[in-house]
């Protein structure tokens, strides 16, 4: 269920953190189009509301939309009760309902960081977004990229699951079921986001005008397993008359983003506080001796600056 606030703390999905913090400093290269500040954010923020507080706290970003799909009245209290700051706003029921409620007028950051395996209701999220929002706008989607679980009648392939989930008529032709093990699962999903995307474009580009001609530039695309395999890929709507701006933003500066197929791997290091604080000492030094595994050490040494840093205390 999308926004589901039962959605797992980020204290113990230290790739997902890592994830978070990679994509918000990325964030600023949109500055290109305009003051990042002056941007919307709008996600599923969950009862921790940690993107939320990221993004406001590192980008200064004022308007803030959360989507969650609570109807209980006691669930719909732990969010307010957990919402960080007052400027963002709570918007209970389905994505595909609330999105089709707001206003795009405004350039805006949308992650839609689902719990679960792309569904129709995914590429319906996806399509209106693409339909309607301004040039400059960043659009991310988050699944869970994991085997596919029959949901019907026992004996059920995943190919047939698949096209249960999104409809038959999204599923590639040439897919079939060999291709969802794996980190292939994510594969497919990735190409069938990618066609709803052309063909909201399409639909886009068909009602006329300048602002109706837009393309959609790839930036994301990563993988990781913080207990279940993880994507998340998105990129920029860019109107034809900017594309130099969105050249201008230079996403290649950072080496985790990508603009194709490959994925880029978030593999974060099981190292502990006392580790990490050695590390971050040595870093200078040629080598670091620690009783650590080299993979680890080099695990570490690749997210340092993204690695999520926590305080250790001991209670009698």
């Amino acid at each position: 269920m999308a926004g589901s606030y039962a959605k797992i703390d980020y204290r113990v999905r230290p790739a997902k953190s890592i994830e978070r913090k990679m994509l918000v400093d990325s964030f600023r290269a949109l500055r290109s189009f305009g003051a990042v500040e002056k941007y919307r954010y709008v996600g599923l923020g969950s009862v921790y509301f940690t993107d939320f507080s990221l993004v406001h706290r590192a980008l200064g970003i004022e308007e803030m939309v959360s989507i969650e799909d609570a109807q209980d009245l006691t669930v719909q209290a732990r969010f307010r009760l957990n919402v960080p700051f007052g400027n963002i706003q709570m918007h209970f029921g389905a994505s595909t309902a609330v999105l089709q409620k707001l206003k795009w007028n405004v350039r805006t950051i949308c992650w839609l960081d689902y719990d679960g395996a792309l569904a129709a209701s995914c590429l319906e999220d996806v399509a209106y977004f693409v339909r309607n929002a301004p040039s400059g706008s960043l659009l991310l989607l988050s699944l869970n990229a994991g085997p596919i679980q029959s949901s019907g009648s026992e004996g059920m392939k995943p190919l047939d699951t698949l096209k249960v989930q999104v409809g038959a008529e999204a599923v590639p032709a040439d897919v079939e079921n060999k291709h969802l093990s794996g980190w292939g699962v994510g594969d497919v999903y990735r190409r069938i986001v990618m066609a709803v995307i052309e063909e909201a474009l399409r639909v886009r580009g068909s009602t006329g005008g300048s602002s109706s001609r837009m393309t959609f530039e790839p930036v994301y695309n990563f993988r990781y397993a913080d207990g279940t395999k993880m994507v998340t890929f998105g990129g920029v709507l860019v109107e034809d008359a900017h594309k130099g701006v969105f050249r201008a933003c230079n996403f290649e500066q950072f080496e985790f983003c990508r603009f194709g197929g490959d994925a880029y791997l978030i593999e974060a290091p099981l190292v502990t506080y006392a580790e990490m604080r050695h590390m971050d000492s040595e870093r200078t030094k040629a080598s670091c001796r620690l009783p650590l595994p080299a993979a680890e050490i080099e695990k570490y040494a690749k997210f340092y600056r993204y690695f999520p840093k926590f305080v250790e205390a001991e209670i009698s």
